[in-house]
């Protein structure tokens, strides 16, 4: 990173297939609890928050606290909704601070616009893995950009294949939910939940997650 104008990981999240849902008002009403959720998790900049439509916006301070929260977002809406997410590394230019999260601009959501319009081009033209859903895009990070959205597809494509409850159980280990009480929560044995969340790839996940917030994309 230079010493310049400091950047930012901006973070556009774009529901899938929400207006064919039925009971939207309990749609918007999920969302908004697990955007709550994550922010008291994963601190932010600017919080999580719905925007126009079935869109919401983030800011964060690090690349890896927006990678963790696209996680954690999906995973608490499992069941409920996918979603798609553009992630943008990048200055930030801000007309009017009490309008947040609107009257923004600047290469940060630039960028988090162009890595969701990839996605969705992509899976149009049926180029994408299906699970892929988060993508990254920044005219500062060069060669970490293939590197990161690597890691992305892999993550989202493992992703697709969990159910609501091997999201429960990740959402869990995420937090720090030892094995045996997310038994109890589950009703199930210990066993069982050892033996899922091996056969499933959440070890796999949960690893190389927290590889990738070690690496250096941060201010």
């Amino acid at each position: 990173m230079d010493d310049g104008p400091r950047s930012y990981a901006s973070v556009i999240g774009d529901l899938v297939a929400s207006r064919s849902a039925g009971g939207r008002a309990a749609l918007q009403t999920r969302v908004t609890e697990v955007l709550t959720a994550v922010d008291r998790d994963v601190a932010g900049i600017q919080p999580p928050t719905q925007t126009v439509g079935d869109e919401f916006q983030g800011l964060y301070g690090s690349v890896g606290a927006a990678v963790e929260a696209t996680l954690r977002i999906r995973l608490l809406l499992r069941g409920t909704s996918d979603v798609r997410f553009g992630i943008g590394w990048g200055t930030l230019e801000v007309f009017d601070a009490k309008s947040l999260p609107f009257q923004q601009d600047g290469p940060a959501w630039w960028a988090a616009r162009d890595a969701l319009d990839t996605i969705a081009k992509a899976q149009r033209g049926r180029e994408a893995p299906k699970g892929w859903r988060t993508a990254i895009a920044s005219e500062t990070l060069g060669g970490e950009v293939p590197l990161i959205n690597a890691f992305l597809i892999c993550r989202d494509e493992l992703m697709d294949g969990f159910d609501e409850r091997d999201a429960r159980i990740m959402a869990g280990l995420l937090e720090g939910v030892t094995q045996s009480d997310l038994a109890a929560r589950e009703g199930v044995t210990q066993s069982a939940i050892a033996q899922r969340i091996t056969r499933n790839g959440t070890y796999a996940l949960l690893r190389s997650h927290e590889l990738i917030k070690d690496m250096v994309w941060n201010p």
